[in-house]
Formats: structure tokens, sequence, C-alpha cells
């Protein structure tokens, strides 16, 4: 694997462990929420739950690529990880809005 490529995974290594902590602040705060809001908050949580798997996966697919698929994983993976920034905006601000 080129440096490049290296740096390029460990950034998204990074990025992914930072998600999963998001999510484990997210889910208490699901859990400490009045009733009416905690059914909301956790199904967020599922959701973004579900997306960073996704990302996860993607990261997985890069990883084991050969170096001439792995540009075009590249640009799927940035698209994962703009989504991801966006869904963990929202899910934040609605939930420290409530």
């Amino acid at each position: 694997m080129d440096d490049q490529r290296k740096a390029y995974m460990d950034k998204l290594d990074a990025q992914i462990q930072q998600w999963r902590a998001e999510l484990e602040r997210l889910e208490a705060e699901a859990n400490k929420a009045q009733a009416d809001a905690k059914l909301e908050y956790q199904q967020r949580v599922r959701e973004l739950s579900g997306k960073v798997a996704e990302a996860e996966a993607k990261y997985n697919n890069m990883r084991e690529a050969q170096s001439d698929a792995w540009q075009s994983l590249k640009d799927g993976m940035e698209q994962a990880v703009d989504d991801l920034k966006s869904a963990f905006s929202d899910a934040r601000n609605k939930m420290t809005s409530s």
C-alpha cells in the first residue's frame, strides 16, 4: 500500500472510531430522554449505526482492493463520509433542540 493510500485509510479509520464514540454518546442521550422523544432518538441512533456499518464495509472493501480499483472505491467512500457527517449533524441538532 502506498503512503498516500495508507494515510487516507488511517484517516478513515480514525473517523469511523470517532463516529462509533459519537453513536455511544447519542445513544446515552436517547436513553435519558423523555418517553415521547426517546423512541425518535433511538430510531435516529439506529439509522446512524446502520450508516456507520455501511461506511465500515466500504472501508474494509477499500483496504482490501487492488490499487487500480481503489480510486473508484475512494469516490464512493467520500460520498458516504459526507452523508454521515450531515446525518450526525442533523441528529445532534434535533436531539439537543428537543
